[in-house]
């Protein structure tokens, strides 16, 4: 606030001493969107304070204090990568008699059910299969796994994804605190090196999980489950499973964004969320520029219906003391920004840029220079859970990714009733023709 009010008093009295708007030819417009965006900054330098405090809960070694723990694998034409995901499930160190996978095959068109048996096959006293005999989607399937699970836990995975030995000891441990209602895990792209493409998702999933998930941790209040990997109390679950199923949105089945809206019911029931970074999971990801937007349509049109489903409750019932109650209220007003600002920022780029610039080349000179500060911000948190070398791909992430995610989320704003899956429907064609039998696999052994 008081960088706010220092800069207006300066474009109050004399709009040249902001010294890049003295190539502006309006600049007390161009004053007025260095506003909006410092107050993005000062949302992203509160992201950052707070992660720097952020510590993942030591990892419980006892067996004998973790809870029973279900985890739910739902599965639609995915082929081998359900078999794989078993196995990495089944080489967990979590103890054999308190974990109990549930692998549902959601009506798939393909041999992923012939996949899901011989997965069972490893551990058969582990693993239960339900063959749905209809596409209902990914909801339906979690919510029949979450009614036939036995855990007090319940862990979500998909079927594309793998977990490391000590994930699952690592996600159940916060659950220690009653007051925790859901745990986070930390996701990366299953093979990054693939592809441009799949090296910047990369670069967004480490930015999700390790800044702005890992800041939100610190108040406990992570506003996304990742389906790839989280943790749910079953009693903080069940409550809301018929309303989470039952959604809509502007009339239509809510089929997407089914790890923001539980997250949000689970905020909603009072209990804390939390990120555990050391529970991780590698997942695959769409290798090409077409595959990724529509991944990223569907991400988009769900965290902004969940914005605005987080408004119902963000203000009901609204203690004046309690600094829960604040911090999400902070959290509303920087998600509400974020849903309005591409509106703004795209039409007075291109304006500035062709008619408002006294000159088009400084314009976009320091608007080059922002987007490399801005960048720096991914490449240091990137480049700590890579290396160096590999920074230069969020360099590039932070550099040019935000125009295409602005017109992207301008997109999704626009056409919020489509609930379409998209990038599975691509992948059962392409399994059609690139699977038509059961490929040999190495049959471990799993005690």
């Amino acid at each position: 606030m008081v960088y706010l009010a220092i800069l207006g008093l300066l474009a109050a009295r004399d709009p040249q001493l902001l010294v890049f708007y003295r190539n502006s030819l309006q600049p007390e417009l161009s004053a007025g969107a260095v506003c909006v965006m410092g107050v993005t900054y000062l949302y992203l330098l509160a992201t950052g304070i707070l992660c720097c405090f952020y510590r993942p809960v030591k990892i419980e070694e006892d067996d004998e204090k973790l809870p029973v723990c279900t985890v739910i694998v739902p599965a639609y034409n995915e082929g081998a990568y359900v078999e794989r995901t078993i196995k990495s499930l089944l080489y967990s160190d979590y103890p054999a008699d308190k974990l109990e996978i549930i692998a549902i095959n959601d009506g798939s068109q393909d041999n992923t059910w012939d996949y899901i048996c011989r997965g069972a096959n490893y551990s058969p006293s582990q693993v239960v299969t339900i063959n749905l005999p209809e596409n209902k989607g990914k909801k339906h399937a979690i919510y029949i796994g979450v009614k036939a699970a036995r855990g007090e836990v319940i862990v979500t995975v998909d079927s594309d994804s793998s977990v490391k030995t000590n994930t699952l000891r690592a996600l159940v441990t916060p659950m220690a605190n009653p007051a925790i209602g859901a745990v986070a895990g930390a996701i990366r792209v299953k093979t990054p090196e693939q592809s441009f493409i799949t090296s910047l998702l990369d670069v967004l999933l480490v930015f999700g999980c390790e800044f702005l998930r890992a800041a939100q941790s610190v108040t406990s209040l992570v506003l996304c489950t990742p389906g790839a990997l989280s943790a749910y109390r079953k009693s903080a679950l069940l409550p809301v499973i018929d309303e989470w199923l039952n959604q809509t949105f502007m009339g239509r089945p809510a089929r997407i964004g089914e790890d923001r809206a539980l997250a949000t019911l689970i905020l909603r029931s009072n209990y804390k969320i939390v990120h555990q970074s050391t529970a991780q999971a590698t997942t695959c990801v769409p290798r090409t520029v077409v595959g990724a937007c529509k991944m990223l349509l569907r991400w988009t049109r769900g965290d902004i219906r969940e914005n605005l489903m987080m408004t119902k409750f963000a203000f009901k019932n609204f203690p004046p003391r309690n600094v829960r109650s604040w911090v999400l209220i902070a959290y509303w007003v920087a998600l509400t920004q974020n849903l309005i600002l591409p509106f703004f920022f795209i039409p007075s780029f291109f304006y500035m840029l062709f008619y408002g610039a006294k000159n088009p080349v400084i314009f976009l000179a320091a608007n080059a220079l922002l987007s490399l500060s801005w960048a720096s911000i991914p490449a240091i948190i990137y480049s700590r859970h890579t290396n160096i070398r590999k920074a230069v791909w969020a360099f590039i992430y932070g550099a040019f990714c935000p125009m295409m995610l602005a017109l992207l989320y301008i997109y999704s704003f626009l056409t919020l009733r489509d609930s379409r899956w998209m990038t599975r429907e691509l992948k059962k064609q392409k399994k059609a023709v690139q699977e038509p039998a059961l490929q040999p696999v190495e049959q471990p052994t799993v005690e």
